[in-house]
Order: C-alpha cells, then sequence, then structure tokens
C-alpha cells in the first residue's frame, strides 16, 4: 500500500486497487467501520507497512480507568 493511499482506506468503499476489485471480496466497508469504533472509543489506529508486501494496523484504546 502506497503512503499516498494511506488518508483514504478508511473512507467507505474505497479499494487500494481498482483494477482487482472484482477478484478481492467485500464492501470495502471493513476499515470504515473499524476506524468509526476506535474514534468512539477514544482511540487510535495507525498503519504501518508489512515487509515484503501488506500492511499492519495498530489499535490503542484508552483503559477503562482513565478518564
Amino acid at each position: 500500500m502506497s503512503t499516498a493511499e494511506r488518508p483514504h482506506i478508511f473512507e467507505r468503499f474505497y479499494r487500494v486497487d481498482e483494477s482487482r476489485s472484482n477478484k478481492i471480496e467485500g464492501s470495502g466497508l471493513g476499515l470504515a467501520i473499524v476506524a468509526q469504533l476506535v474514534r468512539l472509543n477514544k482511540g487510535t489506529i495507525t498503519i504501518t507497512d508489512n515487509p515484503p508486501h501488506g500492511a499492519c494496523f495498530i489499535i490503542s484504546l484508552p483503559s477503562a480507568n482513565e478518564n
């Protein structure tokens, strides 16, 4: 995933590679739903590279004891 595509991957229905969208199942809603749930719980989600290809998504949520 290119750095330029990262800001868009949490948009509803966004596909990174349109040429393969018919081969990849799904509606493009999964990451948008995850991002919204993380925001609602006052958390953060970050993306890092996963060599040789792919990405890692890191979700951090505040503990139940935090205000």
